[in-house]
């Protein structure tokens, strides 16, 4: 597969951003809707109308499907296993590109995910257990600010599956539908803070004027992975770290909307206690400082 980069263009698209996020937005966070690209798709895949359905017809191989637009970190790609058959071995694979799938083509996609995609530069994928892709499984997979790759099955733990990801390029989701794996849909995105869950992603079929969903609490809150510790995103904007910690010990905001809130309100966003200090983590070390 030494061709492969060679057919490729530039890693990033000059539309990266779908066209559905810059005309729809159901919500402050909605990052527009998420489904299979329609056209960059191995040979053996069928989808349906809406491409949120990706099936695999012969074969074992020749599944690989991308998202229709580039994933945000940590933003959690939700994929349904739909059906499987056991005549075969090995199962899904995943993981995140680099290189837009409109500049790619069906003819240009290999086989197989792995090993003809994870030793190229801009893929990052790998394959999942076969006892983690049951039919009717919930798969959950994301990557972090450090450039880890997680997922998680159901309602269970999190795993790391990768490392090493260069986060500072746009990145599209990656499935190969391998092996046992047969049948996917596309379920949508959210994104897990440390006390609520926010959808960011909404159906195809949405239309601008459907009413805005609200955040989903996250009823079995997890601590944070000790393989992983990192700030989650600010509650105010959503797209920086939330490194600050107010008077009253939540660490919430990033530093901007921490002192705009402080400012204008006075109060925490969380519990309502007046902030009286501001201090900011020092990303070198547990050290902080007061703003």
């Amino acid at each position: 597969m030494g061709h492969l980069t060679s057919v490729m263009k530039c890693d990033t698209c000059q539309s990266h951003v779908p066209e559905t996020r810059r005309t729809h937005s159901c919500t402050k966070c909605c990052l527009g809707p998420l489904s299979f690209h329609p056209s960059t798709k191995g040979l053996h895949i069928i989808m349906s109308k809406s491409h949120r359905m990706a099936e695999r017809q012969v074969s074992f191989h020749n599944g690989i499907v991308l998202t229709n637009r580039a994933i945000s970190v940590r933003e959690q790609v939700q994929l349904q296993i739909e059906r499987t058959e056991n005549m075969w071995h090995g199962a899904l694979r995943l993981g995140f590109t680099s290189f837009c799938p409109s500049h790619l083509s069906q003819c240009t996609l290999p086989p197989y995910a792995c090993p003809d995609l994870d030793r190229q530069l801009g893929f990052w994928v790998a394959p999942l257990p076969e006892e983690c892709a049951r039919q009717g499984d919930m798969i959950s997979f994301w990557v972090s600010r450090r450039g880890r790759i997680h997922y998680r099955v159901n309602d269970g733990r999190d795993y790391l599956l990768l490392e090493d990801v260069d986060v500072s390029k746009p990145l599209w989701g990656l499935i190969d539908v391998y092996g046992q794996t047969v049948a996917i849909k596309m379920l949508g995105s959210v994104k897990k803070g440390r006390f609520l869950t926010y959808k960011v992603s909404c159906p195809p079929e949405a239309l601008p004027d459907m009413e805005p969903q609200k955040p989903i609490p996250d009823i079995n809150p997890r601590p944070p992975d000790s393989t992983d510790q990192e700030d989650e995103d600010c509650l105010v904007c959503f797209s920086m770290a939330a490194d600050t910690v107010l008077t009253c010990g939540h660490q919430c905001m990033c530093t901007s909307c921490a002192l705009i809130i402080k400012e204008r309100f006075g109060v925490c966003p969380l519990c309502r206690q007046v902030i009286l200090t501001i201090s900011q983590r020092c990303p070198s070390s547990s050290k902080s400082f007061v703003v």
